[in-house]
């Protein structure tokens, strides 16, 4: 992924506390999650926190909801990540979407 972009990403997730914690391309041949039109995906980008950053955004978010999501921090999580994602015209995935996708051995790359 282009440092443009990388960049653009990073400074979209900074006003919510989070950060970029990793990514890397796919080789040929390699099996990769739909990306936003359903081709296959060029690259994972890994989005996470360092420290407590984000906590006080997800406080602040979860305060307004009317209705307690069943799984505020994922519900919170997904929301920010995914405007991220459509912002700079991507797909975002989480651990807990199904098919489950191998986010620990996209990590440990």
């Amino acid at each position: 992924m282009a440092p443009s972009r990388l960049d653009a990403i990073a400074s979209l997730l900074s006003p919510n506390g989070l950060i970029l914690r990793g990514g890397a391309g796919f080789a040929p041949g390699e099996d990769r999650p739909a990306g936003l039109e359903g081709e296959p995906a060029a690259a994972v980008v890994l989005v996470g926190n360092a420290g407590a950053a984000y906590w006080r955004f997800f406080q602040s978010w979860l305060e307004t909801q009317t209705v307690r999501p069943p799984n505020p921090l994922d519900t919170w999580s997904a929301g920010i990540i995914g405007a991220v994602a459509s912002a700079i015209g991507a797909r975002a995935v989480s651990p807990s979407d199904w098919p489950y996708l191998p986010f620990q051995q996209w990590a440990m790359r």
